[in-house]
């Protein structure tokens, strides 16, 4: 069976879901270019974020085509490695042709990819 970006974001949630997080997965268009390797990069990145403290977040993951938005609220925040891990992904992505927007407070993490030009 093809590893599609549809398993790759149910292999995110059933992990998270396992660290107690409660999950809600919306894919629009599980096959796009949003789910190319890159973007898995940064699915993998963003769930490393959030089980990096702990505690029980809500997670959402929403996959349009050419977007994947990740957007987490807990108790606890996201720590500044992860951030800086984050930073330098943004960075490589840039150059793929992809914007990768990180948002974080108190109580929020977000994280925006959008491939550009779609």
């Amino acid at each position: 069976m093809p590893h599609t970006g549809a398993l790759e974001v149910k292999s995110a949630q059933a992990l998270l879901e396992a660290a107690g997080a409660t999950v809600s997965v919306s894919i629009h268009d599980a096959d796009g270019p949003m789910l190319d390797s890159p973007l898995s990069e940064v699915l993998r990145a963003s769930v490393t974020a959030i089980l990096e403290y702990p505690g029980t977040p809500d997670v959402n993951i929403t996959v349009d085509a050419g977007r994947m938005n990740i957007h987490s609220v807990s108790s606890t925040i996201v720590s500044a490695p992860a951030l800086q891990r984050l930073s330098r992904l943004k960075e490589v992505l840039a150059r793929r042709g992809i914007q990768l927007i990180t948002k974080h407070g108190e109580d929020e993490f977000t994280v925006t990819a959008t491939v550009v030009g779609l």
